[in-house]
Parts: C-alpha cells; structure tokens; sequence
C-alpha cells in the first residue's frame, strides 16, 4: 500500500494521542480527537459509496471541521476539494460540478447551500485510512473564461514537505492559519503542522483583518503563511510591524515580496528567519525557496527544494545563460497531475513523460548566483492580492451584465507604492456599481474588480485586438466618461459623514451612497483593513465583524451612534 498523508497523520496520533494539533476561537481537538472525528466521517462517506480515487467536495467554514472533513476524505481514499463558503452560490455549484463530486460535506452554517450534503458531526470513530493517491483539488482561474481543478496527489504533498522541511530547519512547532482552505497558500501551515506533529492554530477572517487580534494570536505560534500584501495591510492599520510577526519562522508567498518589506522586517525583527517561498498551484504549494537574509534590490524566489527541477528557457524552449531571461519550467516530483478532467489544458501546459514531464508555468524569471529571479508573466495571468486571476475569466462574467458591450480587465497600482489592484474597463451603457454588484454574485471576491471604469471605445491594434499596449491611454478616456449617477442617499450627520469620508479616501471616491455596499464600490477585505483602522482611531469599540456585518454607510454610521451597547453586536464572519 502506498503512503499517504492520511497515514503519516494516523501515525503521528498514535504517538502523540493527547497533543493538541488543531486550535480555533477557543476550543481544540487533540490527535486522537482529531483522528476519531475523521474516522467517523471515513466510515459516513463509505457507507454513502465513496471509495479510493472518488473525491469529496467540503463546504466548510474555517474551522477544525475544515481539516477533519479533508482528513475524513482521505481515510476512504477520497480526495478533498475546499469550496469556499464566501463565494457566491453561483460559484459554489459550479465548482461542485466541476469535481464531479460523489458527497459534498458541509458545515450547519452551510449545508442548505447544497442540496443532499451530508453534514458534520462530532461523531468519532477509530481511524482506518484506505489508499488513494490523489490527495485534492484546487481551483484556479482559467485563462478561457472557466476555473480550473488542480489534481495534486499524496507523494507530490509528502515530497513538497521533506524538501521544505529540510530547507527551514529546525521546523517549526506550530502554524497560524491565515488563509481560506480553498487556496492552496495555507497548505504550508495545515500540512506543516499535522504531518509533523505540531499545531495548527485556525484563524478566522475576523482575526485576520483585525490588527490588534491578529498580532494576539500571533505570539502563540512559532511560524505563519502569508501574502506580503497581508501582512503590509496589518501593518498600515497598527502602524507597528513587530507585533505582528511570528516567534521564530515567517513565510511570504503569492506575490511579489516587495524589497521594502523585507526591509522593514530585517529592522523590526532580525532574529526572524524569512522566507520567500514561490510556486504555481500545479506544482504543489511552492518549489522555490529563498532565506532572506539580507536586502540587496529585488528579493529572490530561491532555489529549488528537493525533488524539484526547475529550468529556465527561451520562447523555442531552449536553455538560455545565467542571467539571461526566459520562461521557467518546473519538473519532478513536485507536478501535480493535472487538471481534472481536462486533458486538453493539461496537455497545453504539462510535457514530456517521466522524468522529463516539466509544467510550463508562465512565468518570466532569470538565474542568478542567488537562486532564481521573478520578471513577470509571458501571458496575462495577474497575481493581485495573493488571488491568481485570469483576465479572461472576468471579462467573460463582465459581458453577461446588462448594458456591457465590450471589457477589458487588467491589473494596476492605485498608487506608485501601493498593491495591485483588478481594474475593468466597459464599453457601454452599464453602470459600474451594478456591474460590480452583478459580478459579486457570480465570482469570488479576489477576481472582482476594485475600480470599474466606462469608456468609449477599447483601443485595438491593426488585426482587430485589443491593443495591451495602449491600455494606460483608457485611464484618461475613462476620466471623459459619463459619471456614474450621483449618490441617491447622501450622507448627513456627523457620523455618516464621517464614515462616508473614510470611505472615499480609501475607496478614491469622490462620494458614495448611505445605501450601497463597500464591496459594490470596489472595497475588499485589504482596503476594508484601511476603513477599521481609520474608523477605530474614532470608535475603539468598533469591532472588524461589524464592518462586514453592516456593508453600507448607513447601517455602520447607525451601529456607531448607537453606542457602548450597538457597537458590540453578534458578528458575522466571513471567510477570507
């Protein structure tokens, strides 16, 4: 029988049964607890005809039932597919199709979002893991307008975590969960704290946008998994890195780690050991590691782990010299399979057979004595927030809104320091706050636009095309545009008025509707971290959950003004 993470997990809570391996809001599940729960579910999936290659899609809220139901999945030979409870339903069924699942696993908060799911509970049963050797499904944005399944088996996992564990030594004793399940970002701190016998610490959107929480669960645990734009938002919003900061281990990955960060985080904490950690979902979390040391320009993406071949090409795929840019591929044991399902784009961008199998992944980079440099992309792929985002993916959800005849989608920087941001340009006679609110009910949160611009025409090159090139003479043309229809409710009062002026100095609004949702004016949950830190200076006891709990400025302002008593309300959590 092959190995898998499921027995590397049951072997470590038989040794190690009264440990604490996962940890959230306040409650915990030792390794036996834990194994025992994802033994009850093993033994429910296989009672409902799940077996060994099948996969599972988990409908769950961030939580420990996230890892149990994926545990669970995998004791019956299943693979997990993480849908993430903040996409929209439209988007949840699809996905849901997408994996073909046999049984959908959900949450009480979540189960009537899937018709038949079967629910979690507290049950525990004895652990008996069978053997599948494909361990999960992750979702990417698909350069002809549909997401894509990343099929990642057991032995790529397993290879992924004795190369990075032999890279970042000693290993850390236990992880912060910053990220939803569904992405594979977080996988470094689920895999690296369960399969190596540490503790997994859960935290949940709310922690994460709120600085002072955050930096309060942070102390807890050795090591922590983040996007640099993250961890740069956080710190705007305390206006102090070092609290933030993990004991002993940081690891940035999903985008461009910025030099200045890496500075500021050498000065507030020298004892930290950094990493910059790169990879493509379709190879496996991260194949690529840098220690970061040291400042000296643009930080590096690193150097292979082991296990992994990297190769850098021209665009015949021939080696190119050090220090000469081309296109990186990745080989070994890292590739995932494929894409689900798809063999057609598997084809397209996995090649060759054995040994010489290489993922073609897009990327720009070049070789140095330090490891590998990032360039950029060769295609039009965008890394914005951490979120990997096809353009094509929104233009296609962008041309099924009334009123939009023609998009494009690019990505762009508010500001010369500033992260990227999702910018959509329109032609016709749509208006750019329905267009948003139309695209929040079909996408996921990431690949939403921030600012949505109409414009008279798309510029376009002498075939027809659209003209990439000449993508910044739209900003001007956007500003010729008819304006959107002036606020309908307007602000009055202090506290409206003052909410409603942090919101357009964040949003770069000149004014905004009491009535219209932050996420419908471009607002995300990085410039939400600007809004709370701007708005708790005014009102301490304002809490994050609030602000997603109330969306308009008229509801917030209303909670504020309410007081000591209304500003403490139930929250609602939404997930990241």
């Amino acid at each position: 029988m092959a190995e898998t993470c499921v027995h590397v997990f049951a072997r470590l809570a038989a040794a190690h049964p009264e440990r604490i391996a996962v940890r959230h809001n306040g409650s915990s599940l030792t390794y036996r607890q834990l194994a025992r729960r994802a033994g009850a579910v093993a033994e429910r999936l296989r009672a409902r005809g799940v077996r060994p290659g099948d996969v599972v899609a988990t409908l769950v809220d961030r939580s420990a039932g996230a890892i149990v139901a994926a545990l669970g999945a995998w004791a019956a030979g299943a693979a997990y597919a993480h849908v993430d409870p903040a996409d929209p339903d439209a988007r949840v069924a699809a996905l849901v199709g997408l994996t073909g699942a046999r049984v959908v696993l959900a949450d009480a908060a979540n189960a009537g979002r899937a018709p038949g799911a079967l629910p979690l509970t507290d049950e525990e049963r004895d652990l008996r893991p069978e053997a599948g050797d494909l361990a999960y499904l992750v979702f990417t944005s698909g350069s002809t307008g549909e997401p894509k399944a990343v099929a990642v088996g057991h032995a790529s996992v397993l290879n992924y975590l004795r190369g990075l564990r032999e890279r970042v030594d000693p290993w850390p004793d236990s992880f912060a969960g910053t990220t939803t399940f569904a992405s594979d970002l977080g996988n470094t701190s689920v895999f690296g704290a369960l399969l190596t016998g540490g503790r997994l610490d859960v935290l949940d959107r709310e922690t994460v946008l709120d600085g002072e929480a955050f930096a309060a669960r942070v102390r807890e645990v050795a090591a922590v998994k983040c996007t640099p734009s993250q961890l740069e938002a956080l710190a705007r919003q305390t206006g102090d890195l070092r609290p933030l900061l993990p004991r002993d281990v940081l690891l940035l990955g999903g985008e461009v780690f910025p030099p200045r960060l890496a500075r500021a985080i050498r000065s507030a904490a020298p004892e930290l050991r950094v990493f910059n950690h790169y990879g493509p979902s379709e190879t496996t979390i991260g194949v690529l590691v840098h220690e970061v040391s040291t400042v000296d320009g643009v930080v590096p993406i690193g150097r292979p782990l082991a296990g992994v071949v990297a190769e850098v090409v021209d665009d015949a795929g021939r080696p190119v010299a050090d220090g000469a840019p081309g296109r990186l591929l990745i080989g070994g044991a890292a590739l995932a399979r494929g894409y689900f399902g798809d063999p057609a784009r598997t084809s397209a961008v996995f090649t060759g057979e054995g040994a010489a199998r290489r993922y073609a992944t897009g990327d720009l980079v070049r070789r140095t004595a330090d490891g590998y440099e990032f360039l950029g992309r060769a295609d039009r792929q965008l890394k914005v927030r951490g979120h990997r985002v096809e353009p094509a993916e929104v233009e296609r959800a962008l041309l099924t809104a009334p009123g939009v005849d023609a998009a494009l989608v690019v990505a762009d920087a508010p500001a010369p320091d500033a992260p990227l941001e999702l910018v959509a340009y329109l032609v016709g006679t749509a208006d750019p706050v329905a267009v948003t609110r139309h695209l929040a009910a079909l996408l996921p949160s990431g690949h939403v636009p921030s600012r949505v611009h109409r414009v008279p025409h798309l510029p376009t090159t002498a075939n027809g095309k659209v003209d990439l090139v000449a993508v910044r003479a739209l900003a001007e043309a956007a500003q010729d545009a008819p304006a959107a229809p002036a606020p309908a409710a307007a602000p009055s009062g202090g506290t409206e008025l003052l909410v409603a002026g942090i919101w357009c100095e964040v949003l770069g609004r000149e004014s905004v509707a009491t009535d219209v949702k932050f996420a419908e004016l471009g607002g995300d949950s990085f410039k939400s971290l600007a809004v709370f830190g701007r708005l708790r200076r005014h009102f301490p006891a304002l809490t994050i959950g609030q602000l997603f709990a109330h969306p308009t400025v008229g509801e917030l302002a209303a909670v504020i003004a309410g007081g000591p008593a209304a500003a403490r309300p139930a929250t609602t959590v939404v997930e990241l």
